[in-house]
């Protein structure tokens, strides 16, 4: 047997017994109905891709030791509850050279993440949403890497270098209990996706400079001081979220950047003015609540999608600008 797919369909049982199958390449029994837990792959030294995401699995995911050619590997259920919660620890990844894929993402998997040292291959990785503890492990050399995500578990510990990952597109490590600063982001020219909320980062928000296919930065709900960044540059910025932390001076300048949805700085120690609107005419929510803003209010005419507008709880002064060219 070289390939086994029986991917879509409504079937139930367990999944079979490999052992002995040392041809297969492929083994896709994604979204179907399974139970049980998943057999133990030892021996199938050609298998390329192991995909039963999406099914009704439990128990452990077995050891990965000895697949030298596993490309795609992929259990992760979603949030529907009949899907497959999946227990235990990670499996060691070391030696797994070609692996490009790995994904048990929406499980209820524990322990730590294992090393990545060595998957120069690896540009997919996705644990989010499970209980996992202990530190993200070292991302040093991982070129190749594309999306990583380890969100939604109880992650300690600093955010490793970036330095280096120049392929790395979406970052998302929100809504864990890491402590650090965030590391440098230059030279990251491929970065569309960066989230940290919900942590307890300290120090300064590092340059934003040159990352130009920027679409979404969120750090709220940290201990970040210092002032924002310079936004300059990025125009492909939509979401720029920073609420919930002690940062101070002023709102940078928003000029040129006519992608922005969303710009959220309630709840910071901001200083100066709202700067100019005018030129973001895409905006739908605007949050300014809860700091130390002064001036008037900007011109929001011609703002024809905005939707939400917060700048309560500030020392702000002047009239109320006209809201006629809004439609919302």
């Amino acid at each position: 047997v070289l390939f086994r797919s029986v991917f879509i369909n409504q079937l139930t049982g367990s999944i079979p017994a490999l052992t002995g199958l040392t041809n297969l390449v492929e083994f896709d029994a994604s979204q179907n109905l399974l139970i049980g837990s998943i057999p133990a792959l030892t021996g199938l030294t050609n298998l390329q891709t192991f995909n039963a995401s999406l099914n009704q699995l439990t128990g452990s995911i077995p050891a990965l030791t000895g697949l030298t050619n596993l490309v795609h590997f992929d259990v992760h259920g979603d949030s529907n509850p009949f899907h497959q919660r999946l227990t235990g620890s990670l499996p060691a990844l070391t030696g797994l050279t070609n692996l490009v894929h790995f994904d048990v993402h929406w499980n209820q998997l524990t322990g730590s993440i294992p090393v990545l040292t060595g998957l120069t291959n690896l540009v997919y990785f996705n644990v989010f949403w499970n209980q996992l503890t202990g530190s993200i492990p070292a991302l040093t050399g991982l070129t190749n890497l594309q999306t990583f995500n380890s969100s939604v578990n109880s992650l300690t510990g600093s955010i490793p270098a970036l330095t280096g990952l120049t392929h790395l597109a979406y970052f998302d490590v929100d809504s864990d209990r890491l402590t650090g600063s965030i590391p440098a982001l230059a030279g990251l020219t491929n970065l569309t996706y960066f989230d940290v909320d919900s942590n307890k980062l300290t120090g300064s928000i590092p340059t934003l400079t040159g990352l130009s296919n920027l679409q979404l930065f969120m750090v709220y709900n940290n201990q970040l001081t210092g002032s924002l960044p310079a936004l300059t540059g990025l125009t492909s910025l939509q979401i720029f979220v920073t609420s919930g932390n002690p940062l101070t001076g002023q709102i940078p300048d928003l000029s040129g950047l006519t992608n922005l949805v969303d710009l959220e700085v309630n709840g910071n120690q901001l200083t100066g003015p709202i700067p100019a609107l005018a030129g973001s005419t895409q905006l739908q929510t605007v949050k300014a609540s809860q700091n130390l803003l002064t001036g008037s209010i900007p011109d929001l005419s011609g703002l024809t999608n905005l939707v939400n507008f917060e700048v309560d709880y500030n020392q702000q002064t002047g009239p109320i600008p006209a809201l006629a060219g809004s439609t919302q």
